[in-house]
């Protein structure tokens, strides 16, 4: 295995970059930033070949701030036509064969990559406010137990209906769930008073329904807005539940889950 034979192959760029070892670029860019598909591919025996992306692909739709859930992933592992490539339950693409079967390996490893690149702006959170709670999620999952962090708990209201919430941690000893409601920021730097009411309404329900339970819910607020309207919008909201301000650190976390 060469790079002289896989590019009279493919037509793809190729390097090598170890022992035995080839590092393959398709002529086809990841989202619209120019990073080309690429592919690591090894002979790990006489006439066999292991291939990886090294995760490259399903990295740089993170990165752009795609949310490749597990049955999104699913979905792209079984785009028709992909035989001689798999998508694992974490995004890294693979293939393993005969010499004979690379050339229709690489073409399947770069029709999986292309249906994540696809999909990366369908991925995207859909607004500000999503994109936030996503990053603050991220931060509480990095820093708190696993299955401390929940997506989307409902709780009922003063009216008996459920109450659905971007976030909620679950309380150490059985202190039961405390919501969480993300509060960002705009791309011009400013509050978005609409969904500060409506965050407000929510908590201001779940707080006249268990009036006991002070602290089954709390405010993020993400910095950047100016600091007057900062304070007006936390004063607003701290009618119905603590607000802290969010740092992506272990304090934030602890701070989070403090009384």
């Amino acid at each position: 295995m060469n790079c002289t034979d896989l590019v009279k192959a493919t037509d793809w760029v190729c390097a090598p970059v170890g022992c035995n070892t080839l590092h393959v670029h398709a002529p086809i860019s990841l989202g619209n930033d120019g990073q080309l598909a690429s592919f690591y591919v090894m002979e790990d025996a006489p006439g066999h070949f292991y291939l990886t992306d090294g995760h490259s692909t399903i990295l740089h739709a993170i990165d752009h701030g795609a949310k490749p859930s597990p049955t999104r992933l699913e979905k792209v592992a079984s785009t028709p036509g992909a035989r001689f490539a798999t998508l694992s339950k974490d995004g890294e693409i693979t293939a393993a064969g005969t010499a004979a079967d690379l050339r229709f390996a690489l073409w399947d490893a770069l029709r999986l990559a292309v249906a994540i690149s696809d999909n990366e702006v369908n991925w995207l959170p859909k607004t500000r406010h999503e994109r936030f709670a996503a990053q603050v999620a991220r931060t509480l999952r990095a820093k708190l137990p696993p299955g401390s962090v929940l997506s989307k708990p409902r709780l009922a209201g003063v009216s008996g209906h459920q109450i659905e919430f971007p976030l909620g941690v679950v309380l150490p000893n059985d202190g039961g769930i405390r919501v969480v409601q993300p509060i960002g920021v705009s791309d011009d730097r400013r509050v978005d008073w609409g969904y500060i009411y409506q965050s407000y309404g929510k908590l201001a329900d779940l707080k006249k329904a268990t009036a006991q339970a002070i602290h089954n819910r709390v405010v993020v607020m993400e910095q950047g807005a100016s600091a007057d309207e900062f304070g007006r919008a936390a004063t607003v909201l701290s009618e119905a539940a603590r607000v802290v301000s969010y740092e992506d650190d272990k304090e934030f976390a602890d701070l989070l889950m403090a009384a």
